[in-house]
């Protein structure tokens, strides 16, 4: 992409002409100066759609991390909040089991 070359590999000309032809691709390269601004148009103009596309790419995968990751906390709260239940239980069927005495304080809805 955006690669420009002047490449002279044989030249087959009449030897009477040799010296003037040499003289004339010497002032052929010699003169070469290359347009920078149109390179850089160029350029642009071959990259925007590649780089838009690795943009988007990565637009698609940030959002599908970020859903993951929301499903993923949804998912360990409703976790955590189903555990408080089963240890409270599990803590009365232990109670009970080891004839354990148990005080609810009812102003603060705590078991201690």
């Amino acid at each position: 992409m955006g690669n420009y070359q002047m490449l002279l590999t044989v030249a087959l000309v009449p030897l009477e002409t040799a010296d003037q032809s040499r003289a004339t691709a010497g002032a052929i390269i010699a003169s070469y100066e290359p347009d920078m601004q149109v390179i850089a148009a160029q350029a642009h103009a071959m990259a925007a759609p590649v780089i838009r596309a690795i943009k988007e790419v990565g637009r698609r995968a940030a959002a599908t991390y970020e859903a993951a990751d929301r499903a993923n906390d949804r998912q360990h709260q409703d976790w955590r909040a189903g555990q408080g239940g089963r240890e409270k239980q599990t803590q009365g069927f232990c109670n009970y089991l080891l004839d354990q005495t148990v005080i609810q304080d009812n102003r603060h809805n705590a078991w201690m």
